[in-house]
């Protein structure tokens, strides 16, 4: 019987082996989710190019050097003429010479914002959506290495989820359009379609987004979660949505928080207010626009905080990457 990834991450924990196991599991079954989806986009997308040929032969237009031509003489706007250029060279580059040579979506998509006139705006926020379309590369690149896996894989299940929605999106808004063409419309009464039917279900699929509607499946399903945590999975987690611990005048707990690192031992200070738990080992609390957690072991039996050791890490707003961290600190509350 050969090794699992949990056998081989988490040799001494069946409860981690288990998470991981699980974990990679989902990710697996995500990138199958996405490989038919993306083959029903090729079904959609197909369909929307035989309508799109259909209703330009009416006009006289029957080469892409004509469609071309046709998309310059009715895009009056140099701005906009502009934003198309850039986004035809970025399709050139990026899909047509790296990605897959025969996907006609990217394609097809700069051509309906060209025929529709869309102003700059709406052509610069296209390039996002041309990021899904040949995503499935990246999905394929999957390296779980051992030491810190289940944090790992919670990334690569988030982002993998994340591209399967996604493509639904994509392939539902192309199918609008199919039976909008269907139907007779012409190319400037897509333009609610365009602007409305693809940005507000695209923008509401974030990644953090993502992250929650996982944890929820998680949590109802019984998942192992005591470490599942850490800053850099659960900073996408709004502190605003954790209910906030009040006193018994409904004010929020503010306290005083003096640590000192087992390494440095310098002691600090900092003025937390507390927002919640997110795990049995893991609290999360604000100080100005710092986000920080504070995590420890669980609770087995009631010991005096000092004698307890805890990591904490700060999280400036509008960073990901650089953070302070506090390993094994000695705890003093001063209210």
């Amino acid at each position: 019987m050969g090794n699992t990834v949990g056998d081989i991450a988490f040799p001494d924990n069946p409860r981690r082996r288990k998470r991981a196991e699980g974990l990679r599991q989902d990710i697996l079954q995500f990138v199958q989710d996405f490989e038919r989806e993306k083959a029903k986009k090729e079904e959609v997308f197909n369909q929307l190019k035989a309508e799109l040929d259909a209703v330009l032969s009416k006009l006289g237009v029957n080469t892409r050097d004509e469609l071309d031509e046709y998309i310059r003489k009715n895009m009056k706007n140099d701005a906009d003429l502009r934003a198309y250029d850039k986004l035809r060279e970025r399709l050139k580059m990026e899909f047509l010479v790296v990605w897959d040579k025969s996907d006609h979506a990217a394609t097809l998509i700069v051509d309906i914002l060209g025929l529709v006139g869309m102003d700059t705006l709406v052509i610069a926020g296209a390039a996002v959506v041309l990021g899904i379309i040949s995503f499935a590369a990246a999905l394929g690149a999957l390296e779980l290495v051992a030491g810190d896996v289940i944090h790992k894989m919670l990334s690569k299940r988030a982002e993998a989820f994340q591209c399967v929605q996604r493509m639904r999106v994509l392939n539902s808004w192309a199918l609008s359009i199919v039976n909008d063409l269907k139907k007779g419309k012409f190319f400037e009464q897509l333009k609610d379609l365009l602007e409305e039917g693809l940005k507000e279900p695209w923008n509401q699929c974030t990644l953090g987004y993502c992250q929650e509607k996982l944890r929820e499946t998680d949590v109802q399903s019984g998942a192992w979660m005591d470490e599942d945590g850490g800053p850099s999975y659960y900073s996408s987690v709004s502190a605003r949505k954790l209910l906030e611990p009040t006193d018994a005048h409904g004010k929020v707990v503010r306290a005083r928080l003096v640590f000192t690192p087992l390494d440095t031992g310098v002691r600090q200070s900092v003025t937390l207010m507390v927002r919640g738990a997110i795990s049995s080992t893991i609290c999360i609390a604000t100080s100005g626009k710092d986000t920080w957690f504070l995590s420890g072991k669980p609770v087995e039996k009631l010991s005096e905080l000092e004698n307890e050791r805890y990591d904490l890490e700060r999280i400036p707003q509008g960073r990901t990457s650089t953070h302070d961290v506090f390993h094994a600190c000695r705890l003093e509350v001063d209210s």
